[in-house]
């Protein structure tokens, strides 16, 4: 996996997986509708050989902002870097600041 993006959401996905103690499937099925989602991006899952897959920005932003909304108040939001490809509206940058100020 070559991508900062999808190597935050995996992050972001397994320290949730973990936390809560559901399947990755079932994060993917939560956040996206598509309990894949997080094996195909990371590589895990790929049957056809063909590697990690990308994911386009609209919806990095929207699986970070399901992500932010579910985010369990007793586990730490993980260090990660972002690269300008993630569509961070004001309304998402707001709601990020906000939630994580203090932490």
């Amino acid at each position: 996996m070559e991508h900062t993006t999808e190597k935050n959401l995996v992050r972001l996905a397994d320290a949730f997986a973990e936390h809560t103690k559901l399947s990755i499937w079932r994060v993917g099925f939560l956040a996206v509708n598509d309990g894949k989602f997080f094996g195909r991006i990371s590589g895990r899952h790929d049957p056809s050989g063909k590697g990690a897959r990308t994911c386009r920005p609209p919806t990095a932003a929207a699986v970070v902002w399901w992500f932010l909304e579910n985010w369990p108040d007793d586990l730490g939001w993980p260090d990660l870097v972002w690269e300008d490809e993630i569509a961070w509206s004001p309304a998402h940058q707001e709601a990020f600041k906000e939630r994580f100020k203090n932490g």
